[in-house]
């Protein structure tokens, strides 16, 4: 409060009020500062800056003029009146500007937050580069770590021929290979392989176009009087489709593919799964399958003594430490002998992957429930049950060549014969149906398959030697003719002449033994070309 007022004449009054309101209207324009120009966080501090300042300055002329109002009103002064209007309208841009200046400092506050997250991205962003090259630097010789693009069509040429099972987690966005598809955040990858092959056979064989070990006709049947035959085929060429997208949730992976190799070089489906995150619901390789076990080979039916096997599944793949775990259930469809098999139970499989200094090692487990059905009793449900044990692994030979491996696989249990490439092949290997005893009895099958693959001096030329097993502990009901053995070798020479292609002779040699020890011998030689995209 002022202690004494002095009353202005009239006009003088009247020029004071309205100097204080064009004053207070040069404030109001002065302060209209918009938000969303402030870009940088730097020229939102600048505002904030001179906002406060004139906030400052309106509170003390707001002051000033406050202590001139009570003045004027107790001296009964007719000039109250316009001095109120004046602080009303001083006050309506003191808090106008307060308002902006709240806004400004929100503002401020969220880039200062996103300046903070900027800085923790490029944080993480040169840790994980960092760990990426520290674990390119630790991957074995034999993967890409080393002369990486000169390397990658021949490893290509090597794995092209089995697709990519899931990893851990789905990644999405660009990987290796794909594109993006216009308007939408997936994307696709268009692969696939045409094969162009001639099989000649020296002796007879239950197929023409592979050497399958099962269907070799034992010595001095009709079967095994015919001639050697020649097969050209394209038949086993496929392609595939792989498509991942990111979601609010995780990433998805959807993976098909299929080829020409149905009745009548028809089409077929191979693979079709979709993936979320560490889930996977299709079909696809059996968990029981380990594919870094399997040797590169021209011949499309494979090993006799691999596991091989494509099932309808649900799996969970996991990590602990520094080992995967993989488990699943999947599509039983018991193979028997006298007896029609019965879904019922899903197989449950478990396979983890261990971490070991010369590569890789894996081992695996199934349990089934078999059941069956039979014409004498079409009423009545038998059941076994079933066991199996896999063992696997890859082998690096460094001292021998910078790429030599051996590989290797031993599976042996009771009732899993239709996941082995050759019992899966003949039919009714799981188990047989014994009528005397009234219940389903399974068989023991053994199995296993070695290889060693050479890389010669030029980088083009490589070569695979495998040999393999297949033994089943036949029962006294089994017929004569039943199945007990199988070996199967085979040799191959492939050239790379220019990335994406490959060429390749291979020759195969295999002996099935029956129950009553009679046996048969086939010879058979493949040439190839592989022309991936």
């Amino acid at each position: 409060m002022l202690p004494f007022v002095v009353q202005p004449p009239s006009r003088l009054r009247s020029l004071f009020a309205c100097g204080l309101l064009l004053v207070s209207l040069g404030v109001a324009a002065q302060t209209e500062i918009p938000v969303e120009s402030a870009p940088t966080n730097d020229e939102t501090t600048d505002q904030i800056d001179a906002l406060r300042n004139r906030l400052s300055e309106i509170e003390a002329q707001n002051t000033e003029l406050q202590e001139r109002l009570d003045a004027a009103r107790a001296a009964g002064d007719e000039s109250a009146a316009d001095l109120q209007i004046l602080r009303d309208e001083i006050a309506a841009q003191r808090d106008q500007i307060a308002r902006q200046l709240n806004e400004l400092e929100k503002q401020q506050e969220r880039l200062a937050s996103q300046d903070e997250r900027l800085s923790r991205l490029e944080q993480e962003t040169v840790s994980l580069n960092a760990r990426l090259l520290e674990i390119v630097d630790q991957l074995p010789d034999s993967t890409l770590a080393a002369n990486m693009a000169v390397r990658l069509d021949r490893v290509e040429s090597s794995v092209e021929e089995l697709p990519e099972l899931p990893a851990e987690v789905v990644s999405a966005g660009e990987f290796p290979g794909s594109f993006r598809i216009p308007g939408t955040d997936a994307m696709l990858k268009i692969g696939g392989l045409v094969k162009a092959s001639v099989v000649f056979n020296l002796d007879a064989l239950a197929t023409d176009d592979r050497f399958f070990t099962a269907g070799i006709p034992i010595s001095g049947t009709q079967e095994a009087g015919k001639g050697p035959r020649l097969t050209m085929s394209a038949r086993h060429s496929r392609f595939n489709f792989d498509l991942r997208t990111p979601t609010g949730v995780g990433h998805v992976r959807a993976f098909i593919e299929g080829d020409f190799a149905g009745e009548g070089n028809t089409f077929r489906l191979r693979h079709a799964y979709g993936q979320f995150n560490k889930y996977l619901f299709g079909q696809t390789w059996s968990t029981l399958v380990d594919l870094i076990a399997v040797p590169e080979q021209i011949d499309f039916e494979g090993l006799n003594a691999q596991i091989l096997r494509r099932k309808a599944q649900i799996r969970g793949i996991y990590t602990l430490g520094n080992n995967e775990i993989s488990v699943g259930i999947e599509d039983p469809a018991p193979d028997l002998t006298g007896a029609d098999g019965v879904s019922l139970a899903p197989d449950v499989v478990a396979g983890t992957t261990w971490a070991v200094p010369w590569n890789h090692f894996r081992t695996a487990v199934i349990l089934r429930q078999l059941k069956g059905e039979t014409e004498v009793n079409p009423g009545r449900n038998y059941s076994s049950f079933a066991w199996g044990v896999s063992l696997s692994g890859r082998v690096n030979l460094p001292s021998v060549s910078e790429d030599d491996n051996l590989r290797f696989a031993l599976h042996f249990g009771k009732g899993y014969g239709r996941y082995v490439n050759d019992l899966g092949a003949v039919g009714g290997q799981d188990a047989v149906f014994d009528a005397a005893q009234d219940r389903l009895r399974t068989l023991p099958v053994y199995a296993g398959h070695a290889s060693y693959s050479h890389w010669w001096k030029t980088e083009s030329w490589r070569s695979t030697l495998c040999l393999g097993l297949v033994h089943v502990d036949n029962l006294d009901i089994q017929t004569d003719d039943a199945y007990r053995q199988t070996y199967r070798i085979s040799l191959n020479l492939i050239y790379s002449p220019a990335p994406r292609m490959d060429a390749g002779l291979e020759v195969l040699h295999g002996r099935r033994v029956n129950k009553d020890r009679q046996d048969g011998r086939a010879t058979q030689v493949q040439l190839a070309w592989y022309f991936r995209f």
